[in-house]
């Protein structure tokens, strides 16, 4: 009798665990992951530019510069990324010796392009760097708008996004060495809190 009991026991504490770890598993114990990188964007920098329509979050990690580059004849506004350390700093803002810029994510936004749609924007621009790439993209949903999505290959590794918004087109690229570094990580959070108003 003592036996029976002491199998139903361990049977029954065998099942109880077996169901707190399907709960872990599941994201109950701690929240889902999801939860947990919504919770992470929230405590985020706020880009938000009301000209622009556009607002996103990034680590407090790096550093944003914000410059127009455009020509007089048609503006091009560039939001750049890089990890917040003097050198990256010095390099962006022009005080460095020459050298080879580091890793970004850039937001390059360019007012009333020639080519009428996005692909033609992409195929047809050398900005778009789509020579670079293997010659095919992807039709894909940024922050509800179409979007084409593609990677490139020249100094570094690259992952575009480009899509239009209001009178511009919005190109969104992050530069990286591994496919597993950190920079591309963040850079997938920060289109997800990407938002048009």
């Amino acid at each position: 009798m003592k036996a029976k009991s002491h199998t139903i026991a361990v049977v029954v504490f065998a099942a109880v665990l077996f169901g707190i770890l399907f709960a872990c598993v599941r994201g109950a114990c701690f929240g889902s992951p999801a939860d947990m990188a919504e919770d992470e964007t929230q405590s985020w920098k706020v880009y938000h530019s009301d000209r622009l329509g556009f607002s996103f979050r990034y680590p407090d990690a790096y550093y944003l510069l914000e410059r127009e580059l455009g020509d007089g004849h048609r503006g091009r506004l560039s939001l750049v990324l890089t990890e917040d350390t003097e050198e990256n700093r010095a390099v962006r803002e022009g005080k460095s010796p020459g050298r080879e810029g580091p890793v970004a994510i850039s937001f390059d936004v360019y007012q009333s392009p020639d080519e009428p749609t996005i692909s033609a924007w992409v195929t047809g621009n050398a900005l778009s760097n789509f020579q670079l790439s293997r010659g095919k993209y992807e039709e894909v949903a940024v922050a509800g708008k179409p979007a084409l999505y593609y990677s490139w290959s020249g100094l570094y590794e690259a992952d575009n996004y480009v899509l239009m918004h209001q009178d511009y087109l919005l190109s969104i690229v992050v530069t990286y060495i591994f496919p597993d570094d950190l920079i591309r990580r963040d850079f997938e959070k920060i289109i997800k809190t990407l938002e048009f108003f």
